[in-house]
């Protein structure tokens, strides 16, 4: 896929190419490489995206299942009105990423860095937390229900009218020079 090629949605040769690269360590197949793209109403389920690159790309209406990010780079992507659910997070980039009325639920996030991300009106439900890089992130309305947060890093985070609800683990978060408005 060339960069700045318009795409409505990330057609299945494209998809079906980055498979066939991931699962030959590189040997076949084409790696995907998707920049500055808009992407409506995707629906992407149980892949493996390992290694793939889409950046500065936004995604409108997203719903990503059971996808496998292993060291994917979506830097300073958007996500807008998305839902990621049963997906795994680990050693990825979303770094200067924005998320808008988004939710990502039942995820395990490893390793993973957030730094300069926005996330807006956005729910975080039964996600795992583990080695997390939220430097200098801005949470806005945003919901934190039943999470677990281990070895985390929110340095220089805000938080503006965020919620903490039953969550179940924050053990070994570092929190330096975060600031909090209305914090429930």
């Amino acid at each position: 896929m060339a960069v700045g090629d318009q795409m409505s949605q990330i057609s299945q040769d494209v998809i079906n190419s980055h498979i066939k690269w991931a699962n030959s360590a590189g040997d076949d197949g084409i790696r995907m490489h998707i920049e500055r793209q808009t992407i409506s109403s995707q629906l992407l389920e149980g892949l493996d995206l390992s290694g793939a690159r889409i950046i500065r790309t936004a995604f409108i209406g997203l719903i990503a299942n059971n996808i496998d990010f292993y060291d994917t780079n979506l830097g300073y992507t958007m996500l807008i009105d998305s839902t990621v659910t049963s997906c795994s997070l680990t050693k990825s980039n979303w770094d200067g990423t924005r998320f808008y009325g988004s939710s990502i639920n039942e995820s395990k996030i490893f390793r993973t860095t957030f730094m300069d991300t926005i996330f807006y009106n956005c729910v975080f439900k039964n996600v795992s937390f583990n080695l997390v890089s939220f430097n200098n992130a801005l949470f806005v309305n945003t919901k934190f229900v039943k999470c677990d947060f281990h070895s985390s890093d929110f340095s220089d985070a805000t938080f503006i009218d965020v919620g903490f609800t039953d969550n179940k683990t924050i053990e070994k978060v570092s929190c330096s020079r975060v600031i909090l408005y209305s914090y429930n």
